[in-house]
Protein backbone atom coordinates (compact mmCIF):
# COMPACT_ATOMS: atom_id res chain seq x y z
CA UNK A 1 0.00 0.00 0.00
CA UNK A 2 1.25 3.19 -0.63
CA UNK A 3 2.18 5.75 2.12
CA UNK A 4 0.04 8.38 1.13
CA UNK A 5 -3.41 6.06 1.44
CA UNK A 6 -2.06 5.79 5.27
CA UNK A 7 -2.98 9.38 5.42
CA UNK A 8 -6.33 8.53 3.65
CA UNK A 9 -7.48 5.20 5.43
CA UNK A 10 -7.36 7.50 8.72
CA UNK A 11 -8.91 10.62 7.45
CA UNK A 12 -12.02 7.84 5.72
CA UNK A 13 -12.48 6.53 9.18
CA UNK A 14 -12.72 9.02 10.83
CA UNK A 15 -15.63 10.43 8.76
CA UNK A 16 -16.99 7.26 9.14
CA UNK A 17 -16.60 7.89 13.00
CA UNK A 18 -18.37 10.89 12.72
CA UNK A 19 -21.06 10.09 10.85
CA UNK A 20 -21.71 7.12 12.73
CA UNK A 21 -21.93 9.40 15.90
CA UNK A 22 -23.98 11.58 14.42
CA UNK A 23 -26.45 9.36 13.23
CA UNK A 24 -26.42 7.26 16.65
CA UNK A 25 -26.94 10.98 18.58
CA UNK A 26 -29.87 11.84 15.99
CA UNK A 27 -34.07 12.07 18.07
CA UNK A 28 -35.41 10.12 15.35
CA UNK A 29 -32.45 6.89 15.49
CA UNK A 30 -33.54 7.22 19.85
CA UNK A 31 -36.93 6.99 18.83
CA UNK A 32 -36.19 3.91 16.71
CA UNK A 33 -34.47 2.25 19.58
CA UNK A 34 -36.77 3.09 22.11
CA UNK A 35 -39.32 1.04 19.52
CA UNK A 36 -36.96 -1.61 18.77
CA UNK A 37 -35.82 -2.41 22.17
CA UNK A 38 -38.24 -0.95 24.44
CA UNK A 39 -38.57 1.55 27.31
CA UNK A 40 -37.04 -0.30 29.70
CA UNK A 41 -33.55 -0.78 27.26
CA UNK A 42 -33.73 2.67 26.61
CA UNK A 43 -32.72 4.02 29.66
CA UNK A 44 -29.46 2.93 29.10
CA UNK A 45 -29.05 4.35 25.06
CA UNK A 46 -26.79 7.33 26.57
CA UNK A 47 -24.16 4.61 27.95
CA UNK A 48 -24.58 2.10 24.82
CA UNK A 49 -23.55 5.80 23.09
CA UNK A 50 -21.08 6.15 24.91
CA UNK A 51 -19.43 2.90 24.50
CA UNK A 52 -20.00 2.64 20.94
CA UNK A 53 -18.41 5.57 20.68
CA UNK A 54 -15.25 4.88 22.66
CA UNK A 55 -14.91 1.34 21.22
CA UNK A 56 -15.34 2.32 17.50
CA UNK A 57 -12.57 5.71 18.20
CA UNK A 58 -10.01 3.96 20.17
CA UNK A 59 -8.77 1.97 16.99
CA UNK A 60 -8.86 4.86 14.95
CA UNK A 61 -6.69 6.91 17.09
CA UNK A 62 -4.41 3.94 17.33
CA UNK A 63 -4.01 3.66 13.44
CA UNK A 64 -0.98 6.45 13.56
CA UNK A 65 1.02 4.52 15.81
CA UNK A 66 0.86 1.55 13.61
CA UNK A 67 1.12 2.91 10.04
CA UNK A 68 4.38 3.96 8.44
CA UNK A 69 5.23 7.93 9.61
CA UNK A 70 5.68 10.44 6.91
CA UNK A 71 5.45 13.90 6.86
CA UNK A 72 2.86 15.61 5.47
CA UNK A 73 3.77 18.97 5.87
CA UNK A 74 5.97 21.43 7.80
CA UNK A 75 5.45 24.72 9.64
CA UNK A 76 7.29 27.41 9.04
CA UNK A 77 9.16 29.15 12.29
CA UNK A 78 7.50 32.47 12.29
CA UNK A 79 3.61 30.47 12.13
CA UNK A 80 5.23 27.52 14.18
CA UNK A 81 4.97 29.79 17.36
CA UNK A 82 1.49 31.11 16.19
CA UNK A 83 0.46 27.69 16.04
CA UNK A 84 1.93 26.39 19.40
CA UNK A 85 0.50 29.55 21.14
CA UNK A 86 -3.39 28.95 20.00
CA UNK A 87 -2.88 25.35 20.95
CA UNK A 88 -1.80 26.03 24.78
CA UNK A 89 -4.41 29.14 24.64
CA UNK A 90 -6.85 26.17 23.45
CA UNK A 91 -5.10 24.05 26.08
CA UNK A 92 -6.15 26.60 28.80
CA UNK A 93 -9.59 27.28 28.12
CA UNK A 94 -10.11 23.35 27.82
CA UNK A 95 -8.54 23.54 31.56
CA UNK A 96 -10.52 26.69 32.72
CA UNK A 97 -14.27 25.08 30.91
CA UNK A 98 -13.51 21.72 32.85
CA UNK A 99 -12.63 23.28 36.05
CA UNK A 100 -15.59 25.55 36.05
CA UNK A 101 -17.50 22.13 35.24
CA UNK A 102 -15.94 20.40 38.25
CA UNK A 103 -17.44 23.73 40.14
CA UNK A 104 -20.94 23.58 39.05
CA UNK A 105 -21.34 20.00 39.63
CA UNK A 106 -19.63 20.17 43.58
CA UNK A 107 -22.24 23.24 43.87
CA UNK A 108 -25.57 21.52 42.60
CA UNK A 109 -27.55 19.64 44.87
CA UNK A 110 -28.32 16.25 43.67
CA UNK A 111 -31.82 16.81 45.35
CA UNK A 112 -33.03 19.61 43.61
CA UNK A 113 -36.00 19.45 41.06
CA UNK A 114 -35.35 19.94 37.36
CA UNK A 115 -37.76 21.42 35.11
CA UNK A 116 -38.52 18.93 32.23
CA UNK A 117 -38.83 20.60 28.76
CA UNK A 118 -42.41 19.29 29.02
CA UNK A 119 -42.85 21.79 32.22
CA UNK A 120 -43.17 19.17 33.74
CA UNK A 121 -41.00 19.12 37.39
CA UNK A 122 -38.95 15.82 38.17
CA UNK A 123 -36.36 14.46 40.15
Amino acid sequence: MDSIAFPIVVFISMAAWGFLHSWMASFANKKLARRYFGEKLSRYYRLIFIAVAGLTLFPILAMPLFFPAKVLWRIPPPWLIVTIALQLLALVAILVTFLKLIGWLLSVSVSLPIQMPSGRIGW
